[in-house]
């Protein structure tokens, strides 16, 4: 994106040095990438979150229900925007490798949150059965999160 907003200003023959006109291009490159960003965001959260709260709402089920109040869903909204900028990571620059292992860890660990979420879900639902007085399942639902998040920061 940043070459086309140089090639643009080169085009111009405005009296800029090369350097001015590069700098000037990766900002509007950065900055149309976070508006994009930005957008993806909205209409995610707005239109994505929204009907699936809708078809939630809808079901009969009380599993997807806790799932929605434990805001399970609510954090893959930013997975959008992130995925944007993964994709023009190459406007940033000689920053383009360093943008994208920052979004890939942004995504794992959001990911995991939404893991985490889950399984106080899961431990929800069990919870509510007579014969989990006597088997609480919270400690070993911890070394699963411990063992997650492990994962995921290797992965990172």
């Amino acid at each position: 994106m940043h070459n086309i907003i140089y090639d643009y200003f080169r085009q111009m023959n405005l009296n800029w040095s090369s350097e001015l006109k590069l700098l000037i291009a990766y900002g509007l490159a950065m900055i149309l990438i976070a508006i994009l960003a930005f957008i993806m965001y909205k209409f995610t959260r707005h239109y994505v979150m929204k009907g699936l709260s809708k078809l939630v709402s809808k079901s009969k089920n009380k599993l997807d229900d806790l799932l929605l109040e434990k805001k399970v869903f609510s954090g893959m909204a930013f997975i959008a925007p992130a995925i944007v900028i993964y994709l023009f990571s190459s406007s940033f620059g000689p920053f383009d490798q360093l943008v994208r292992h920052i979004v890939y860890a942004f995504v794992v660990m959001t990911v995991v949150v939404a893991l985490f979420r889950g399984i106080d879900v899961m431990v929800q639902v069990y919870n509510q059965y007579p014969f989990a007085k006597g088997r609480p399942i919270k400690g070993v639902m911890q070394i699963v999160k411990i063992v997650i998040g492990c994962f995921g920061a290797g992965i990172v």
